[in-house]
């Protein structure tokens, strides 16, 4: 009661001032979250934010004085593929279940997809530890009612686990990334100038870092093989790496039997055997569409008999 009377105080001190709510509820006295910081880490304090970063905290606005009660407040987490992620909640204090209700109106919620890892609310008594599976997870606290309740809220930290992804050489691109790999690999006529080979794996070693280097850029081979010494040219043909030409190749007929000889030969006789049958066709045709002589008995009953008369 007596928070909520300086609450209310400091309200009409600040609505005289022109002052929000935010300056007000920074008057108010709470505990410090020095102990539970490291030195020189920043939290964030505003909703609806995507984090990206492989370490870092989070906390609602008003932490640790109030959090607002009418504000669905969300952060997005997002690390490198092939990692996850550690959530620690430091602190949770929210309204608890209250009476008639069958569950908790304000709570934090802490979910990868659809995936529930936490759903908790009231005062938590000791740090919560949660991993994920993937790189991302979304953190949710959640109030209902009026706009500021007298309560600290929640302070949340969050780390990557596993090695962060390296960055793609340039004239090269990034193949596949798991939790224990990584591949990259050049681009066409380019290689990596430490090994003159086109690509790389790389292995992550106890989650903290990779078992290689990733250079910066990839080298063209063709300037390789035009002022390179002998023994990188002949690196370069036992790797196998042929450089693409510039021009499009002049195709060439090869000595094939079968392409020279045969096949030519096969085309001209279905050719001819196409043509013969084409010919007696219209042969057949001719034949029928002739006009039929008349008989020589139709001439003579045409004609009288001389001796007959």
């Amino acid at each position: 009661m007596a928070y909520e009377a300086a609450l209310a105080g400091g309200v009409g001190l600040a609505r005289e001032a022109g002052l929000g709510w935010e300056a007000v509820a920074w008057r108010l006295p709470g505990p410090t979250t020095d102990s539970r910081l490291r030195e020189g880490e920043e939290v964030t304090r505003y909703c609806s934010e995507v984090l990206t970063s492989q370490h870092g905290y989070l906390s609602n606005p008003g932490y640790p004085h109030y959090y607002p009660g009418d504000l669905n407040c969300s952060w997005h987490i997002r690390v490198d593929e092939g990692q996850r992620l550690r959530i620690r909640v430091h602190d949770l204090s929210v309204r608890g279940v209250r009476q008639g209700t069958a569950g908790c109106t304000d709570f934090l919620r802490v979910a990868e997809g659809r995936r529930l890892l936490s759903l908790d609310c009231g005062d938590l008594e000791r740090p919560l530890v949660l991993t994920s599976r993937g790189p991302e997870v979304t953190v949710t606290l959640w109030g209902e009612g009026q706009p500021l309740y007298p309560h600290r809220g929640t302070l949340v930290q969050y780390t990557a686990v596993g090695c962060p992804s390296p960055s793609p050489p340039r004239d090269g691109y990034s193949v596949h990334r798991n939790a224990t790999h990584a591949h990259f690999s050049c681009c066409v006529n380019f290689v990596f100038a430490d090994t003159l080979k086109k690509d790389r794996l790389l292995r992550c070693v106890d989650g903290h870092g990779w078992n290689d280097s990733l250079p910066r850029q990839c080298i063209d081979v063709r300037i390789l093989m035009e002022f390179a010494n002998a023994t990188v040219r002949r690196i370069l043909e036992q790797n196998l790496v042929t450089p693409r030409p510039e021009v499009r190749p002049v195709l060439q007929r090869g000595g094939s039997m079968f392409v020279d000889t045969i096949l030519p030969s096969i085309i001209m006789v279905v050719l001819i055997l196409g043509n013969c049958v084409i010919v007696a066709i219209i042969m057949k045709y001719r034949k029928r569409d002739r006009p039929t002589p008349p008989s020589r008995e139709l001439v003579d009953l045409s004609e009288p008999d001389p001796d007959s008369v």
